[in-house]
């Protein structure tokens, strides 16, 4: 049976120098449905919670020292443990989420094991103008609601349910495509248009851009679904 461990962590910021303070992990069996272990730990963090993370995530300071907060090594050690039952990694946020594990990881001497990511919402079959969207507004597209915080478990969870929408065929399809990134030939009177279909503006190459898989542009190319023209940049190597 086809084992998926769904990762999400909660952190100080988005810089190198900001610290996880949640670690959610959600392994799950995609035949019966269902979680089959469930991680949520605080992480130990000597500072003081910024209030903007609190009001996203509702952690607040004294959730991060002991007895609620455990050390990052402990939660990763678990995380090492059950990866071995994983057939698959998912994140909502591969880049992100992997930028603070994987180097912390190395720091403290824990070697994770090594799986296919499944990213999402890249690498799920959703409609063609919903790439753009954050994972509680794909919720509600498919029926479907959060109404916790931003905690990292729940988020593990919650994506779980959006993956129950598609054929994990399709979803595995995706998987397998490289991401790349599109350039939309647009002026600045589409700058709009172009905003709905996902694209954002570079400042430094002054074009806007897109990440997406390769499969998925090709499907929407062929289908002429972008109401402008379009051309790969690069490929995005995660």
């Amino acid at each position: 049976m086809t084992k998926i461990l769904i990762i999400d962590i909660e952190t100080t910021g988005l810089d190198r120098k900001d610290q996880i303070i949640e670690f959610g992990a959600a392994l799950c069996d995609w035949e019966t449905k269902k979680p089959v272990y469930l991680l949520s730990e605080n992480i130990q963090y000597d500072g003081e919670i910024d209030p903007k993370i609190t009001d996203r995530t509702g952690i607040e300071t004294y959730m991060v020292k002991s007895p609620y907060a455990v050390p990052l090594k402990t939660a990763l050690f678990f995380l090492k443990k059950i990866s071995q039952k994983a057939d698959y990694y998912c994140t909502q946020r591969t880049k992100e989420v992997f930028n603070f594990i994987l180097p912390a990881a190395n720091e403290l001497g824990i070697e994770l094991p090594n799986k296919p990511v499944i990213d999402c919402p890249s690498d799920l079959p959703v409609k063609m103008t919903q790439i753009p969207l954050k994972l509680n507004h794909l919720l509600c597209e498919y029926g479907l609601f959060n109404p916790f915080t931003d905690r990292a478990v729940l988020n593990c969870l919650s994506v779980f349910k959006l993956m129950q929408q598609f054929p994990l065929s399709e979803i595995l399809e995706l998987q397998r495509s490289e991401m790349i990134t599109v350039k939309g030939n647009v002026g600045y009177a589409g700058r709009e248009m172009a905003r709905t279909f996902g694209f954002h503006w570079d400042a430094p190459t002054k074009n806007w851009l897109l990440e997406i898989k390769r499969a998925r542009y090709e499907t929407m190319k062929k289908k002429l679904i972008f109401p402008f023209p379009t051309q790969i940049e690069f490929e995005i190597p995660f």
